[in-house]
């Protein structure tokens, strides 16, 4: 068996491949670490050097002292109130406008595409003077319904393009069955 040359680019390709995991890994090592350095030792180690002592107090005071449980039922609360609508309309829409063959079905898809044009970034004070009218400030309705309506759009392009491509290749692996039977 030859022995594998080692040539300066792939020397020079490994170097930077190892300079960019550093960059990429040293951040979760320094949060990992910070997090069990006591204050003393966080002020006065340097960043990548380990705690002298390792201490778990700052995890018992994040949920001790601060209202960690309810943003992370928040967060829950959010992800499923977001989640399970979008999974439902985009799957529907992008499937029904992917098989069924209507007139304007074309249109339909080019006003969702619109909608990936839309910044939400342009929406925030016109949403939130419809939601202060509403009386919706401050509450769960207020964060969930403008996510479920900005993610839509490409939700459902991209539920559109898996269905297609993935029913393509289940019609023609059933046609070569049905061709070998």
């Amino acid at each position: 068996m030859k022995k594998k040359k080692t040539t300066i680019p792939s020397i020079i390709k490994w170097v930077i491949a190892l300079i960019l995991v550093v960059m990429q890994v040293y951040p979760f090592f320094y949060v990992f670490t910070s997090s069990f350095k006591s204050l003393d030792d966080f002020r006065q180690l340097p960043a990548y050097a380990l705690p002298s002592k390792w201490v778990l107090t700052n995890f018992i005071n994040v949920f001790t002292k601060s209202h960690m449980l309810t943003y992370f039922k928040n967060s829950i609360i959010v992800l499923i109130g977001v989640l399970i609508p979008l999974l439902l309309f985009a799957l529907m829409a992008g499937f029904a406008l992917s098989k069924i063959k209507f007139k304007g079905r074309k249109f339909v898809l080019n006003y969702f595409l619109l909608g990936l044009m839309l910044p939400m970034q342009v929406a925030l004070i016109p949403l939130f003077t419809i939601f202060n009218k509403m009386g919706l400030i401050n509450t769960y309705p207020a964060i969930i319904l403008p996510q479920i309506a900005f993610s839509l759009s490409y939700s459902i392009q991209l539920f559109y393009s898996f269905s297609i491509s993935s029913l393509k290749k289940c019609w023609k692996q059933r046609s070569l069955m049905d061709v070998h039977r």
